[in-house]
């Protein structure tokens, strides 16, 4: 799996397992989410040292398909397209 899913996954999974915490646990809440947002920001930080500048076309790039009978999957990829 590309880094990208592991960065826009670990805010979810935290997120759901939120859910079932208690409100009155606001320690473990914030806790929880801190470290999701700080597990998150390591692997954008790590895929930023990563990235290759004036690569031609796309990086990180995943594919995921989903219902293959009809086409559908999942997409996704960093790209640096810079104007000039």
């Amino acid at each position: 799996m590309s880094i990208l899913t592991y960065i826009l996954g670990w805010p979810l999974l935290a997120a759901i397992v939120l859910v079932f915490v208690p409100r009155n646990f606001r320690p473990v809440i914030r806790a929880v989410a801190l470290l999701a947002t700080f597990i998150s920001m390591l692997l954008a930080v790590k895929m930023f040292c990563q990235f290759v500048t004036g690569q031609a076309g796309y990086q990180f790039e995943q594919q995921i398909p989903w219902v293959e009978s009809l086409g559908i999957r999942s997409a996704s990829a960093i790209t640096s397209a810079w104007t000039a």
